[in-house]
């Protein structure tokens, strides 16, 4: 019981640091776009600026999913 116990505890500690490394590289990646879509809001067309922008919230959309 109580290895058995030890074993979930260590899982669960194992997911909790996937999903913490996973967040940080979407926030990463996220803070890249926006930085991208700032250097280049006023020289790219319209339908690039919405690329940039549907792959920023799709990015927030996984961070807060969790």
């Amino acid at each position: 019981m109580k290895e058995d116990l030890e074993q979930e505890i260590s899982r669960l500690n194992v997911l909790k640091d996937i999903y913490k490394n996973e967040n940080e590289r979407l926030k990463y990646e996220y803070r890249v776009l926006l930085d991208e879509f700032e250097k280049y809001k006023n020289s790219i067309k319209e339908p690039t600026v919405r690329k940039i922008l549907r792959k920023c919230l799709s990015i927030v959309k996984r961070i807060f999913k969790r």
